[in-house]
């Protein structure tokens, strides 16, 4: 997703520059809002030591490429955040522009996404964590409280919730190539079906355990409110009915579909256009 790798000195030394960056950047933040920059002493401090360094330096980097393509699309011209081999320099010129766009709510989704960032276990969800963030503090076309809703949600959900929320949704969900390639987190019994001479599939102990597994995530994302289960009044015998053998009825449960808000979580990770 990224423009560019992340340069080889950053990656290296990672905790330095981004302990460096965030030190330049709370005294902007002071600037805005006396005080906020405690937070990001915490980060400084305790978080980045403990944690893992070139995750979060990515996240860093990749914030401030977005910022710059954010606040370029705002007014026209560079915010001046740069990474240039390896380090993360001119932050005293963005002072000026950055500092209208730093309210507490801003700074509370930058150290939320950091803290998201240096859980995850991909660098493509380090981006797409980032890019929300980004967008979330300088686009005014964002609201602040929802980006920080959202990246709520994000955190709690994993790259395999992620795929199968998104094998709800098209283009995934009529994809065969990419339902293919995911077929084992899509439908993760099928990888334990034993063959039988008649061309059917036993069910083993594993498979059973697998499908355990898919429908715990499912309700995950149901009590999350991304997916959900429909149900109507069907009846339950076809022939006509008489008044001494009335029509009977029972509920028929679909399967899961994807919610609003599992399309609006899917569009800001960048994984789909539109709701």
């Amino acid at each position: 997703m990224a423009d560019e790798p992340l340069p080889p000195s950053l990656r290296a030394n990672g905790a330095d520059y981004v302990a460096s960056f965030l030190r330049s950047f709370a005294s902007i933040i002071d600037i805005a809002q006396p005080g906020a920059g405690a937070i990001f002493g915490e980060l400084v401090n305790k978080i980045i030591p403990g944690l893992r360094e070139e995750r979060f330096a990515h996240f860093v980097a990749t914030w401030a490429r977005r910022t710059n393509q954010v606040m370029e699309a705002l007014s026209g011209q560079s915010a001046r955040i740069e990474v240039l081999d390896g380090r993360i320099g001119e932050i005293e010129r963005t002072a000026a522009k950055l500092v209208s766009h730093l309210r507490p709510e801003n700074i509370a989704l930058f150290e939320e996404g950091a803290r998201a960032a240096v859980r995850a276990l991909s660098i493509d969800r380090i981006e797409r964590i980032a890019n929300l963030v980004a967008e979330g503090m300088f686009d005014p076309e964002k609201d602040v409280g929802q980006a920080r809703a959202i990246l709520e949600i994000i955190d709690q959900i994993s790259d395999e919730e992620v795929i199968l929320l998104c094998s709800h949704t098209g283009p995934y969900a009529f994809d065969a190539g990419w339902k293919a390639l995911h077929v084992t987190t899509i439908f993760p019994s099928r990888s334990f079906l034993e063959p039988l001479p008649n061309g059917m599939s036993a069910w083993t102990a594993a498979a059973y355990e697998a499908a355990d597994l898919e429908k715990a995530r499912e309700g995950k994302l149901a009590r999350l409110g991304l997916l959900e289960r429909t149900s109507r009044i069907v009846a339950e015998h076809s022939p006509v009915t008489s008044r001494e053998q009335p029509q009977e009825y029972g509920l028929s449960e679909s399967g899961p579909t994807i919610t609003r808000l599992g399309k609006r979580v899917l569009r800001d990770l960048g994984l789909i256009e539109t709701v």
